[in-house]
């Protein structure tokens, strides 16, 4: 029985020994986990510190931009990021005279996404050389007799692809900093979307060709804490004609 219950113990006492050596074992890879990830953050920091030493620098693919529009239209839709822009910088040139300044030249590509309310229904003119206009939901829905006025989805919307040109300037304290300045944008294509659904049925419907502005201004801010920033771009010129215009925009950008 003795030797019954010194075996039990040594047993146990390994086990607590096992678990003590693995939680051990665990901790010092969550201590190496960290130490990695810190190191990485001082190696990107230092990266960062030489290209701002640098008189010129040239990069690309390097920033990434999220942003809701808010549309003072009410043919549109009025909740947050259901009318968006994303873009992403393809090359960017930057002179930094100084620590605490630079300026900026850059090149993007931006996609853009204008949604009719539930009440609105965005179609191209053609008539009026592929104009984007509004008419009532009622005009939509008789596009489909087959769904007899019963909807799961019935939505419509414009969506542009551009280039943008942003000239900059920032300012740097430390981890923080500010860019301001103004940009052109080009749109290169413009379409009107529209989905139906009913019954069993999903119905896309494209045309391509929309009417859009040549090219547009506005203007850009940037407040940024390392590499994340929020931003406003306000453009006073006319986006799509007789629809879109004194458009402004907040979101997110992210350096990487």
């Amino acid at each position: 029985m003795k030797r019954l219950v010194l075996i039990a113990t040594a047993l146990f006492a390994c086990a607590v020994f096992a678990k003590a050596q693995e939680a051990d074992s665990t901790a010092e890879s969550g201590r190496d986990r960290l130490d990695k990830l810190e190191q990485l953050a001082d190696k990107a920091k230092e990266v960062k510190a030489k290209k701002n030493e640098k008189l010129v620098n040239f990069e690309m693919v390097h920033r990434f931009g999220y942003g809701s529009h808010i549309m003072d239209n009410e043919g549109f839709n009025q909740k947050y990021l259901k009318n968006r822009e994303i873009w992403f910088n393809v090359m960017d040139l930057t002179i930094n005279p100084a620590d605490w300044f630079s300026a900026s030249l850059a090149m993007n590509v931006k996609w853009d996404k204008f949604l009719a309310a539930g009440d609105s229904y965005i179609y191209a003119d053609a008539a009026d050389a592929n104009t984007a206009k509004f008419a009532p939901i009622a005009t939509q829905q008789a596009l489909y007799p087959a769904a007899g006025g019963e909807f799961k989805k019935l939505s419509s919307q414009v969506n542009l692809f551009s280039l943008e040109a942003p000239l900059l300037l920032g300012l740097h304290f430390g981890d923080f900093g500010v860019r301001l300045g103004a940009q052109a944008v080009v749109p290169l294509t413009a379409r009107q979307n529209e989905l139906a659904e009913y019954g069993e049925s999903s119905v896309k419907t494209r045309v391509k060709g929309v009417a859009k502005a040549p090219f547009y201004y506005g203007f850009y801010g940037e407040f940024n804490y390392n590499d994340l920033g929020i931003y406003a771009k306000f453009c006073p010129s006319e986006v799509l004609p007789g629809m879109v215009q004194d458009l402004l925009t907040i979101g997110l950008v992210l350096d990487f």
